[in-house]
C-alpha cells in the first residue's frame, strides 16, 4: 500500500505540475516562436526577418543597417482528448502568446535580442477532469476541473559579426524561467506551483556558400533548471496522496535539453526560394531526475518554399516531420508528447519599405496512441500566427 500510494502521489504530482508544451517539437524545446514560422517553417538558414535573433542569430549581420524591430503574436485553438474505459476527457483551451524580436546592425557588427516562451504555449483546462488508468484494482480517474499551465519564457541577446563576405558568426546568451501551475477544483481545491531558473550560451554560424546557396548553424547549451516547491496547499481530499511525495520547498530537476539546429536556403532565381532544416534535441542529456532514461533525442524536419509574387507580396508554404522521442511507457494523458506533421501556408506583405507584415497557419497533424494503460490519446492543433515588423 506504501508503494502504491507513492506511485499515486508521484504520478499525480507529475501532472499537476507539469502540463508540458502546446506546440513544442520536442518534449519542452519549441519551435514556433514568429509568425514567419507560422508560415515558413524552416528559418534556421533565413536571413530576411527580425526572427533571425532566435532561429538564425549569426544571419542578423546579413540584415539592412539599422534598427529592425518586430512583433508578432500567436493564436493556438487546441482539441486535446484521451479516453478511458468509455469516458473521455478533453480540453479546447487556446492559447495566445507574444514574441518580440530586436537587431541593430551597424557595418559587419550586428547586435540582436529576442523575449518569447522558448519552452511553453499557455495553459489547459480539463472542465470533467482526466484520468491515468487502473494501477491493481484502483481507478485513477479524477472528475474536478484541473487547471495546468507550463510556460518557460525568457530573453536571448547576443552579437554577431561578419568575419568576410561570406561568412557570420555570433554568440549570445538566454536566460529563461520555468514557471509550473495546477490546480484541482471541485468545491474542495488543491493548488501547487513551481520555479526554477538558468542562464545557457547560444553560438551561431551562417555561411553564403554560393551566390544562391546559405547554409547556418545553431547550438543552443542545455539550461539547468532546478525547480522549487512554491506552492502546495487547500482542502482538497488528495492533499494527503500529494503530500506524500511532494512539500513545499521540496526541489526537483528538469533541464532545458541542449539543441543543435541546421538549415540551408537556395536561391533558385531572384522570386522562388526553397529552404530544409534539421534540429535535434539532446534530451536524453538533460538531468530530469532520472526520466531522461525514458526519452530519446527528439528531432524535427521542416521543409518550406517561398515565391515573390510582387515587391509588395511574398507566398510561403512549408511542411514539418516531427518524433519527439517520448519513449515512456505511460505518458502523462494531459498532453501526451505524439509524433506529428504539420502543413503551413501564409504570406508576408511589405506595405512600404519600413513596414511588412505576416500572417500564417499551421494545422498539426498528430498520430493517435494508445499506451499499456488502454488509454487512448489525441491531438488536434492549429497555429495561427501574426506580426508585424519595423526597420529604421
Amino acid at each position: 500500500m506504501k508503494k502504491l500510494i507513492s506511485q499515486m502521489g508521484a504520478g499525480f504530482s507529475t501532472a499537476l505540475l507539469i502540463s508540458t508544451t502546446a506546440m513544442a517539437s520536442m518534449v519542452d524545446n519549441q519551435s514556433s516562436l514568429s509568425a514567419e514560422f507560422s508560415r515558413m517553417p524552416a528559418r534556421v538558414a533565413a536571413s530576411d526577418s527580425t526572427d533571425a535573433a532566435i532561429y538564425n542569430p549569426a544571419g542578423t549581420a546579413w540584415l539592412e543597417d539599422g534598427l529592425h524591430l518586430s512583433l508578432t503574436g500567436q493564436i493556438v485553438p487546441k482539441d486535446w482528448r484521451h479516453s478511458f474505459e468509455g469516458e473521455t476527457f478533453g480540453t479546447t483551451t487556446t492559447s495566445y502568446v507574444p514574441h518580440m524580436f530586436g537587431v541593430y546592425r551597424k557595418g559587419k557588427l550586428g547586435a540582436y535580442a529576442a523575449v518569447a516562451a522558448f519552452g511553453g504555449l499557455g495553459d489547459v483546462t480539463y472542465d470533467d477532469g482526466f484520468s491515468m488508468g487502473r494501477m491493481g484494482p484502483f481507478d485513477f480517474t479524477f472528475h474536478d476541473k484541473t487547471e495546468l499551465t507550463y510556460i518557460v519564457p525568457g530573453i536571448t541577446t547576443g552579437v554577431s559579426y561578419q568575419i568576410s563576405d561570406t561568412l557570420a558568426v555570433s554568440g549570445g546568451v538566454r536566460a529563461i524561467m520555468g514557471v509550473m501551475d495546477g490546480k484541482v477544483d471541485g468545491g474542495e481545491v488543491l493548488e501547487a506551483s513551481a520555479d526554477a531558473s538558468g542562464v545557457a550560451p547560444i553560438f551561431g554560424l551562417s555561411w553564403k556558400a554560393t551566390d544562391r546557396l546559405d547554409l547556418a548553424l545553431r547550438h543552443e547549451m542545455r539550461t539547468k533548471l532546478e525547480y522549487s516547491v512554491d506552492t502546495l496547499g487547500g482542502n482538497h481530499p488528495l492533499l494527503p496522496v500529494v503530500g506524500s511525495m511532494v512539500a513545499e520547498g521540496d526541489t526537483f530537476r528538469q533541464d532545458f535539453p541542449a539543441q543543435t539546429a541546421i538549415g540551408a536556403m537556395y536561391h533558385i532565381t531572384p522570386k522562388w526560394r526553397v529552404a530544409m532544416d534539421g534540429t535535434v534535441a539532446w534530451q536524453k542529456h538533460a538531468d530530469r531526475g532520472g526520466a531522461e532514461d525514458q526519452l530519446g533525442n527528439g528531432y524535427y524536419l521542416a521543409y518550406a518554399v517561398e515565391y515573390d509574387l510582387s515587391p509588395k507580396w511574398t507566398l510561403s508554404a512549408g511542411y514539418i516531420m516531427c518524433d519527439p522521442k517520448d519513449n515512456q511507457e505511460s505518458m502523462l494523458t494531459v498532453n501526451p508528447k505524439l509524433e506529428y506533421q504539420a502543413i503551413a501556408a501564409g504570406f508576408k506583405y511589405n506595405h512600404s519599405d519600413t513596414l511588412s507584415f505576416n500572417f500564417g497557419v499551421s494545422p498539426y497533424f498528430y498520430d493517435d496512441y494508445t499506451d499499456e494503460r488502454g488509454i487512448k490519446m489525441e491531438k488536434e492543433t492549429i497555429n495561427i500566427g501574426i506580426g508585424v515588423e519595423w526597420r529604421m
